[in-house]
């Protein structure tokens, strides 16, 4: 875009108060991230239980890419680790306890428990 045909860039830039950086660099813009991030999503739907370590696992057998940039990506996707949710269970019918119907039909014993002085531990019916 410059004003006149004979007109340079450095000239051009000037008048227009921009960088000469700015102005090359303004076409050559593009997301490079995209194919990235496209794989990074396929494989989040594909392994719904997998975080960005392990699709960063899957993506660095294919081709030498940063945690970091996995991460970033991961987390502009909006992506999450999902969480598996534990199915409720479902309470166990309670059994009332049978109270003994006789004498001796039911034994039980107490014990007593006590320490020497030597820290020894003994127990007695």
């Amino acid at each position: 875009m410059l004003i006149k045909p004979k007109l340079g860039e450095r000239k051009s830039c000037r008048l227009l108060k921009e960088s000469r950086t700015g102005f090359r660099n303004r076409f050559k813009f593009f997301d490079k991230d995209k194919e990235l991030k496209e794989r990074i999503r396929d494989l989040a739907y594909k392994h719904k239980r997998a975080g960005y370590r392990q699709i960063h696992d899957f993506i660095r057998k294919e081709e030498r890419v940063n945690h970091k940039r996995i991460y970033r990506l991961y987390v502009e996707l909006g992506l999450k680790y999902r969480i598996k949710q534990r199915r409720k269970r479902l309470p166990l019918p309670t059994v009332p306890k049978l109270l003994p119907g006789a004498f001796g039909e039911r034994w039980s014993m107490d014990f007593m428990s006590d320490s020497l002085y030597s820290g020894r531990r003994f127990r007695i019916l």
